[in-house]
């Protein structure tokens, strides 16, 4: 884990060397969700220009002795995601168990009705 000032330090080194690469106009770091933003000229193909930008940051990554892969900040999207998803599928489910429980029939008990054979009452 990186204390908060190495943190900050790796974050403007990735700025840094995220702005450094052609056709990148402007780069920042959110540092909460780990995350690079960039903005380019548009003068480079994408293919070309994004294994440039994961080169840069893998570089500095291992310039600051970062560990890969970094972990997921609880918030980041895909968690985000699956939670969402989770409480969807539950929410549609609800009305559904309670459907299912409200029309399931119980057998009932019927004293007078008893087998001749048993002393028990039978289901009916």
């Amino acid at each position: 884990m990186l204390s908060e000032a190495a943190a900050t330090k790796l974050a403007k080194g990735v700025e840094r060397r995220l702005a450094a690469v052609s056709s990148v106009d402007w780069a920042v770091v959110n540092t909460v969700l780990g995350h690079a933003i960039v903005g380019t000229d548009g003068s480079s193909e994408i293919e070309t220009i994004t294994d440039a930008l994961i080169e840069a940051v893998e570089a500095v990554e291992e310039a600051h002795g970062a560990v890969h892969p970094m972990p997921e900040h609880p918030l980041a999207g895909g968690t985000v995601r699956r939670s969402a998803s989770a409480m969807t599928l539950h929410a549609a489910a609800a009305p559904l168990a309670t459907l299912a429980g409200l029309t399931r029939r119980t057998p009932s008990l019927r004293a007078s009705r008893r087998s001749p054979r048993s002393s028990t009452p039978t289901l009916v």
